[in-house]
């Protein structure tokens, strides 16, 4: 249903900027989530600390997540955040750059704002594509890595 709502976007969009953004939150989907490597921190008998590897494979949903936020109500952005840092020091993961859409992207009157968060930094942009142009272009300028969720999207 999800995928029908936004395909419908792509092809008649109520107003300008629609099909834009519908194509950037159906791109995640679009690729089969793949396993991915996470690092667990152990100490053996002599106190050396080891490193060993636990293969998980994410959800659709945590891969798209990993790239893109939905956020309804622009107070919770912070909230958010820090929701995205916990769950990646809990996997011993960092948080990466993400593109937030903050607003009701289901009624067509909402006003949205799209932000590229960068650390704590939230770069407020005009456009869903100014976003992910952004975020794309920082990860190669800071020479980041993609999120491990979301690599081969």
């Amino acid at each position: 249903m999800f995928a029908q709502n936004l395909i419908k976007k792509i092809i008649s969009a109520a107003k300008l900027g629609d099909d834009d953004l519908a194509t950037i939150q159906i791109l995640p989907y679009l690729f089969k989530p793949v396993n991915i490597k996470i690092p667990k921190k152990t100490a053996n008998e002599d106190n050396q600390k080891t490193v060993k590897y636990c293969m998980r494979k994410p959800s659709k949903l945590e891969q798209a997540s990993a790239v893109i936020v939905n956020i309804t109500n622009s107070n919770d952005i912070k909230t958010t955040h820090e929701q995205k840092v916990n769950r990646a020091f809990i996997n011993n993961l960092t948080v990466q750059l993400y593109i937030a859409i903050v607003g009701n992207i289901e009624d067509a009157s909402s006003v949205l704002n799209y932000y590229t968060v960068i650390d704590n930094i939230y770069y407020k942009l005009e456009t869903p594509i100014k976003a992910l142009n952004i975020c794309f272009k920082s990860f190669h300028a800071l020479n980041l890595n993609y999120p491990p969720e979301a690599e081969q999207v």
